[in-house]
């Protein structure tokens, strides 16, 4: 039967409401690539074979592999041998100089350098931030956000879920899942690894098969989420794989029924007619001659969607972050401290049986309850990052009159909930009136991680620093990644810290393509302008002028005035070229500090 195609949103955010008021809990997403296709034109799996098959490193066509392996993941075993031929050849036919040195070594993975050249090409085209996507995308994004789901999986390699919609979740790459002692909230499940450590891209035949060998543990720790929670299946084709594989294993333990009323699956379609026969339902085959049906969603824009999935309520005046840490900590105490020692089993039973109480020891209001502050009674709610929204957002622009106040509250927030900003333009306000803050220990090493945290080395909070600097250094590995994790070993080069280089090389961060500790560490034995060269290289090139480093180390030409100069064109334009000029310039900066010659 025809109807409009607002009567048919007006029945599907009926569905989708209702089924979130039944289960009462938040959302669980399963994101796939075709939201990154959406937002910023990435290539899908064929075109991502293509874009490889257009380097040396591939000899023919990619329709001659396509003819005559036919089977993609084969197509990506057979490029990783053709890329590892190319990358062990040297000179001008050859594909080393491409690569760091440091995966040429008897124990890296044969596939590695198709996995980084996969991964440098999804780095190059993940955005530097959400104010080049399309105003309807930015839109959809903000929305996305809005849902605060309960978790979230994807197979997407990228970094664009984590960098700009759930900035405050934990991301769980690949097999890390399967060692988990529990499913947490508030993290990200990145099931096919992530660009930001190649060698465990699930991309090749032999990955899948491996991948396949421990998907039943995996499985088993993803299932709550499609059983417990209203799921959105988002980016994937009804007959992708992926969704076929997850549904068929929902499939396996609900024996007996076919029909899964909390399960969504939005399927894009360019155009969408005023009105017509509007499908609300799917049969998924999901294999072995079993089927599945699910709520269906035909859409060509998402934004009521993700609307209708926020009515899950906000979590107010508090992060992920922190319901994660109570979610362990209950776990660990349960698991590991209760049976060894003594419980007062009249308290506990009082607790089990009076939800309002341990609401209340939890700290946890009714739902008819007025959020509580953040921070303090005093403190206003609409500068202090109520209900974990960074304060970052509150700090756009060199304008900001109070900010030696809203880094206050900030540092009071990170004390309390452990939430850095995770706005660099927020963090360019900071530097760009650096010479006018007061700033004591706590506040700079709460500048220094944030800087960290968004790819900036943060050199100018190091030289300010009055404290313990061994222990400024160490013990980071809670907010490093494999990305950002290049921003501390910068610092540790200009200090000469090798040990700590050392150290980091043994850490799984460490293993990161965009690690370079193994090279820096070598090179801690020289002095500290020859130190920095090491990534400055002899100049450093700034709005179409070369600078010259020895220049700028004998004081000819003013560090802090070039830096100047480079804060206020990131602010009016965030541009990569300029944020390597800043890295360098901050080299600069420790090198002529007494912090260097320690």
């Amino acid at each position: 039967m025809e109807r409009s195609y607002e009567e048919y949103k007006d029945d599907v955010i009926g569905r989708i409401e209702s089924v979130i008021d039944d289960m009462k809990s938040q959302p669980v997403l399963f994101i796939g690539t075709g939201l990154s296709i959406r937002y910023f034109d990435a290539p899908n799996w064929e075109n991502l074979l293509r874009k490889m098959a257009e380097m040396d490193a591939i000899p023919r066509d990619y329709d001659y592999y396509d003819q005559t392996v036919g089977d993609e993941m084969a197509i990506a075993g057979e490029f990783a041998d053709l890329f590892n031929d190319w990358a062990w050849t040297e000179g001008e036919n050859g594909g080393r100089d491409h690569y760091p040195e440091e995966i040429f070594t008897s124990d890296a993975p044969p596939d590695i350098y198709l996995k980084h050249s996969v991964s440098e090409l999804l780095r190059d085209l993940t955005p530097e931030s959400t104010n080049s996507l399309e105003d309807k995308h930015e839109k959809e994004v903000e929305l996305l956000n809005v849902i605060q789901p309960h978790a979230v999986i994807t197979t997407n390699y990228d970094t664009f879920l984590e960098d700009f919609v759930f900035t405050e979740y934990e991301t769980v790459i690949g097999q890390t899942l399967v060692r988990e002692p529990f499913a947490n909230i508030g993290e990200i499940y990145k099931v096919h690894g992530c660009v930001n450590n190649p060698a465990e891209i699930v991309l090749t035949d032999s990955d899948y098969r491996r991948f396949d060998a421990t998907k039943p543990y995996l499985s088993a720790k993803l299932l709550t989420f499609f059983t417990e929670h209203p799921v959105l299946i988002v980016g994937y084709r009804p007959n992708d794989p992926n969704v076929k594989r997850i549904l068929s294993d929902v499939n396996s333990v609900l024996s007996g029924t076919d029909r899964q009323a909390n399960i969504f699956l939005v399927d894009w379609e360019k155009s969408i007619p005023d009105t017509g026969q509007f499908n609300q339902e799917r049969l998924i085959d999901v294999g072995n001659g079993d089927q599945m049906v699910v709520n269906y969603i035909q859409a060509n824009d998402f934004d009521w969607i993700f609307e209708a999935f926020s009515g899950g309520g906000e979590i107010k005046g508090i992060n992920s972050k922190l319901l994660r840490k109570l979610m362990r900590h209950t776990y660990n105490i349960i698991v590991e401290e209760a049976p060894r020692r003594e419980i007062s089993v009249g308290t506990l039973e009082s607790v089990v049986d009076d939800k309002q109480e341990l609401l209340d020891i939890l700290g946890i209001a009714p739902l008819d309850a007025d959020s509580p502050p953040s921070v303090s009674e005093t403190d206003d709610p609409s500068s202090i990052a109520e209900a974990g929204v960074p304060v970052g957002q509150l700090i756009s622009d060199n304008e900001v009159d109070d900010l030696q106040d809203k880094l206050r509250v900030a540092v009071e927030i990170w004390d309390q909930y452990d939430v850095l900003i995770k706005q660099r333009p927020a963090v360019y306000t900071f530097y760009n009136q650096r010479e006018d803050l007061d700033l004591d220990d706590d506040e700079i090493e709460f500048l220094f991680q944030t800087s960290l945290v968004n790819l900036i080395q943060g050199s100018e909070w190091l030289i300010r620093y009055d404290g313990d600097l061994d222990r400024l250094l160490t013990g980071l590995n809670q907010i490093l990644d494999g990305q950002n994790i290049a921003t501390l070993e910068r610092n540790l080069l200009a200090l000469g810290r090798e040990e700590q280089l050392r150290e980091i090389i043994e850490t799984d961060e460490g293993s990161s393509s965009y690690s370079n500790a193994e090279v820096y560490a070598e090179n801690c034995e020289f002095e500290p302008e020859e130190r920095v060269k090491v990534y400055t290289g002899e100049i450093i090139r700034f709005d179409d002028h070369d600078y010259s480093v020895d220049e700028l180390m004998s004081g000819n030409i003013s560090v802090n005035n070039l830096l100047d100069e480079i804060i206020s064109s990131l602010i009016e334009n965030d541009d990569g070229d300029t944020r390597r000029a800043l890295r360098k310039i901050e080299m600069l900066r420790v090198a002529n500090s007494p912090l260097a010659s320690e």
